[in-house]
C-alpha cells in the first residue's frame, strides 16, 4: 500500500491532495480497508514519508560503503540525496515542503542531517585494516 501511495504522491507533488480513497483505488481495495492499517491520510502519508526517508538514508549509507577515499565518502553523502530528489521531485516536495513535513513529532526527519554531522570527522579518520573508522 506504501509503495502505490508514494505513486501517488510523486504524481500529486502534494499531502493535502491526496485522499484514501485514491490510494483504495490505486491498491484495488475498499476504501474502508485503509483504515484498517492507517487511522487517517495524515498516518498514511507519514508512514510513507518514513519509509523514503528510510531507503534514502540506506542508499546513502550504501553508497558511503563503496568507497574508502573521505572526500568521495562525503559526495556520496551529499550527491545522493540531490540526485534522488532530483528524480523523485514529487515526494520530495511532499517529504521537505508539505504542510505534514512541518510536523515536529517525527524523528526520522533528523536521521540524514544528524547522519552528515557525524560523518564529517568519521572522514578525516582513516579506516583500519578491517574497513571501520578508526576515531
Amino acid at each position: 500500500m506504501l509503495d502505490d501511495q508514494a505513486v501517488l504522491q510523486e504524481q500529486l507533488a502534494d499531502d493535502q491532495a491526496l485522499s484514501l480513497r485514491a490510494v483504495a483505488r490505486e491498491v484495488g481495495i475498499a476504501a474502508t480497508s485503509v483504515y484498517i492499517h492507517f487511522a487517517d491520510r495524515d498516518a498514511l502519508v507519514v508512514a510513507a514519508m518514513e519509509r523514503c526517508q528510510n531507503d534514502l538514508v540506506r542508499g546513502i549509507e550504501g553508497a558511503e560503503a563503496a568507497s574508502v577515499d573521505p572526500a568521495a565518502l562525503l559526495r556520496a553523502r551529499i550527491l545522493l540525496p540531490g540526485t534522488w530528489a532530483h528524480q523523485n521531485p514529487g515526494l520530495y516536495k511532499v517529504l521537505h515542503e508539505s504542510t505534514l513535513s512541518r510536523r515536529t513529532d517525527m524523528p526520522f526527519q533528523a536521521e540524514p542531517a544528524a547522519g552528515a554531522t557525524a560523518a564529517v570527522p568519521r572522514r578525516s579518520a582513516p579506516r583500519d585494516a578491517s574497513g571501520t573508522w578508526d576515531p
